[in-house]
């Protein structure tokens, strides 16, 4: 909730007031939710269709979302609430690519135990993105994926790139 408190008073105050209560279906909420959602989920406007219609989709049948995550997408009550992975992660045995945005629902605070357990890996931040660098940034994204794949031309592109922890893919500690 750490971004949610960074928004207008009004918005956190809506969101907030969702959360306490449980009712996440009031407009107020559902409106605070899409200030957030445009800051940290997709910066676009308006969202490119097939964000609005992944958006759309869960609106229709949240079934499995909320079994999972919970009715809310600012605080984890579902199944996977108590879930974390990266302890496992050292067993990833291939090279890796870690993707996160500079204003991303998923901050580097969740990424870096990913990063520091998983043996070959690189982790880059789009600098203009939130979670959707792959339509925020489609061109840099793609460079990335690209040099990460091995493509030379997508490497020679990527020339100024920050690449956050690089030395990691060659196993080092």
């Amino acid at each position: 909730m750490a971004l949610v408190k960074k928004l207008p008073k009004d918005v956190c105050e809506a969101i907030e007031e969702g959360e306490r209560t449980g009712d996440y279906e009031s407009e107020e909420y559902k409106s605070a939710c899409l200030v957030f959602y445009h800051k940290h989920l997709c910066r676009l406007d308006p969202f490119p269709p097939e964000v609005a219609a992944a958006l759309g989709h869960l609106e229709e049948d949240p079934t499995v979302y909320t079994t999972m995550y919970g009715p809310s997408e600012l605080k984890s009550t579902g199944n996977l609430k108590d879930w974390e992975g990266w302890s496992e992660a050292h067993k990833i045995n291939v090279p890796t690519l870690l993707i996160n945005g500079r204003y991303d629902e998923v901050q580097d605070i969740a990424v870096a135990p990913w990063f520091k357990h998983i043996p070959k890996v690189k982790w880059i931040q789009l600098e203009k993105s939130s979670h959707m660098g792959h339509f925020e940034e489609r061109p840099r994204y793609m460079q990335f994926v690209g040099a990460f794949l091995g493509s030379h031309k997508a490497e020679a592109e990527v020339d100024h790139a920050i690449w956050l922890g690089e030395e990691r893919l060659d196993g080092a500690a």
